[in-house]
């Protein structure tokens, strides 16, 4: 993962709708969240 502009990197659990409008505001502000979701590998 990639440091954000403060030291710690930023993950956000689940690809639905949330988790999407949630990556969509972070980077929105200049962050770059890393998706993490349940699934077939």
């Amino acid at each position: 993962m990639t440091k954000q502009p403060h030291g710690l990197p930023v993950a956000i659990i689940g690809a639905g709708p949330v988790g999407l409008a949630a990556a969509a505001n972070l980077i929105e502000r200049g962050l770059t969240p890393h998706h993490f979701r349940s699934g077939a590998a």
